[in-house]
């Protein structure tokens, strides 16, 4: 019978060898919990991105533009003038916004009437306003009046909406609306 001997100094004894194999063993399932916690992570962190988008739309203010009904229209006598108007309500499902309107085009016949809108303005659910202008040159094609509303939400994200009113005759206009996008995006 041959017997093989094995000196400790070089190979060690079996208690080392014990701790080299658990050591081996502790290492490869550290490897997996921490590559199963790095996967568990980037889900969550995408669940977060979800979860903020949702809310962000949530909150997110809906302005709508209308124009009045027949029986709200101010009808003047003055054939070479004639008043427009615009309804802005807040459509959105939290409380209240507020927020300013700045006139981007500069029309020289049209003057508004309630230009202290303009400064601030603050809405509550389902609440409106009404701009009213007066275009002074009935018979001039340049009716056109673009409004940039700046407005923020419960949780004072910003947002920008331009609309596009092209003015016509007896107080009728068609409005182009934009999405809103908040201020970073632009």
């Amino acid at each position: 019978m041959i017997l093989l001997y094995f000196s400790p100094e070089v190979w060690g004894t079996v208690s080392d060898w014990f701790i080299a194999i658990v050591t081996s063993i502790t290492a490869y399932y550290l490897y997996q919990t921490l590559k199963s916690q790095k996967e568990v992570q980037e889900t969550q962190t995408k669940l977060f991105e979800i979860e903020k988008f949702r809310f962000s739309e949530s909150i997110k203010p809906i302005l709508k533009f209308t124009q009045p009904t027949n029986d709200q229209r101010i009808i003047t006598d003055n054939q070479d003038k004639c008043i427009n108007s615009i309804i802005i309500t807040n459509d959105s499902n939290n409380n209240a916004l507020e927020g300013s309107i700045t006139m981007v085009s500069e029309t020289k016949n049209i003057e508004f009437i309630n230009s202290k809108v303009f400064e601030y303005f603050h809405l509550r659910k389902n609440e409106n306003f009404r701009l009213n202008f007066i275009l002074h040159d009935t018979k001039s094609s340049e009716n056109l009046l673009i409004l940039c509303f700046k407005y923020q939400d419960i949780a004072n994200n910003k947002y920008v909406q331009y609309i596009n009113c092209h003015l016509k005759v007896n107080g009728y206009c068609r409005i182009y609306q934009s999405f809103p996008e908040t201020e970073n995006q632009k």
